[in-house]
């Protein structure tokens, strides 16, 4: 068990929890190849340690959205296949060869140029072909995608490995999921790729049918499991993965009718406590968390009052007992009985989970753990801080 950091605010990576969704995911789909989505940094839990544990756990590839994204893996010594999402322009040929990549396609004009590089380092450049499915953004119509097959089977040492697409409103239109998916079914036969990929984390979740050859989990390897509006939830056992703590700074005694923050938008109902905690909206804390959410100090709910400021915000304190500078508060995850997950958070500050995690800042540190939830360690330190 890692002692707490030194760093006013921070995040725990459980890998044991991890490891245990990429797994379940992979009961949801047996004989489906697992190409777990590790973009954006691994929403925002550290990319290559997400990466090596999602393939160690069983994962066989995994996918970014940029040649950056590729090349921190590479650099860091990541040997698994990796399949670059993002767009890929001819100028990408040599670095795609450089860093063994499958790449995808978008445009026959890029063709030659992929095929001149495989030929100059002597091997083979898999393919994959992005077919729209309603969502209009990279994708190609099935007229174009037929013809850009051609041109890639017709093109020295590429190799079509695959032909994907994505949902646009998997949680919003059961309907419309399912038409797309048998569409695109009708769709890829014509193309005759051997591995077919649609289905994310939602529709893993509540059509397995959908996950064919290959299918790219994401926000569920993170423990984040979306509801389909008029379907019943999914029964899959996912565990959050990520923890965020942050130290208080400072105790402050606001008298009754005094108000705190910018803006004076909350105002003491009573004789206060308040609480400044080491978080603030550059570490990805946002500002609609305020008021109507709540973090946890010594196991209890403490609301956020006031503006969240850059680097620090502020809780009523007013009723917890004994407590202590440099004492943890919990932002995401567990604190005794008490949990916050990314969806609550999503909640108060009016979007997505997705958009919690990537948004998590760069200057938080990501601490590692591997511990099952059951051995009571997390809980124990939150009392009991190690400077």
């Amino acid at each position: 068990m890692n002692a707490a950091p030194s760093a006013p605010s921070w995040l725990e990576v459980n890998l044991a929890a991890l490891r245990h969704n990429v797994r379940t995911v992979q009961d949801l789909a047996p004989g489906t190849e697992i190409a777990a989505v590790v973009k954006a940094n691994g929403y925002g839990h550290g990319l290559v340690q997400i990466a090596t544990t999602a393939v160690e756990a069983g994962a066989g590839r995994v996918c970014v959205s940029s040649f950056d994204e590729a090349e921190q893996l590479r650099t860091a010594g990541f040997a698994a296949p990796i399949l670059m999402l993002g767009r890929a322009f001819g100028r990408d040929a040599e670095r795609s060869l450089a860093l063994d990549l499958a790449v995808t396609l978008s445009d026959e004009a890029d063709v030659a140029s992929f095929s001149a590089a495989a030929e100059s380092a002597s091997r083979p450049l898999p393919v994959h072909l992005n077919l729209e499915s309603g969502i209009h953004r990279l994708g190609r119509s099935l007229d174009e995608t037929v013809a850009l097959a051609a041109a890639v089977r017709g093109a020295s040492l590429l190799e079509l490995e695959g032909v994907y697409s994505h949902f646009p409103s998997a949680g919003s239109d059961p309907a419309g999921t399912e038409g797309a998916f048998d569409t695109f079914v009708e769709a890829a036969t014509q193309l005759d790729a051997p591995l077919r990929h649609i289905a994310a984390t939602t529709a893993l979740a509540h059509w397995p049918r959908m996950a064919l050859e290959m299918a790219r989990p994401g926000i569920g390897l993170y423990g984040v499991l979306p509801d389909v509006q008029g379907r019943p939830p999914a029964e899959v056992d996912l565990r959050p993965v990520l923890s965020w703590r942050a130290r208080v700074l400072q105790v402050q005694h606001v008298a009754e009718g005094e108000t705190v923050s910018y803006d004076g938008l909350w105002t003491a109902p009573r004789e206060s406590r308040v609480a400044v905690l080491a978080a603030g909206y550059a570490d990805g804390l946002r500002r609609g968390v305020s008021p109507g959410g709540w973090a946890l100090l010594r196991g209890q709910r403490v609301p956020f009052v006031g503006t969240v400021c850059m680097d620090m915000t502020l809780v009523d304190v007013t009723d917890v007992a004994d407590l202590q500078l440099d004492d943890m508060a919990t932002l995401l995850g567990a604190d005794g009985a008490e949990r916050i997950r990314a969806e609550q958070m999503a909640g108060w500050a009016g979007t997505i989970a997705y958009e919690i995690f990537t948004g998590l800042g760069a200057r938080l540190p990501r601490t590692y753990v591997d511990e099952s939830p059951e051995d009571g360690a997390v809980a124990q330190r939150l009392t009991s801080p190690t400077s």
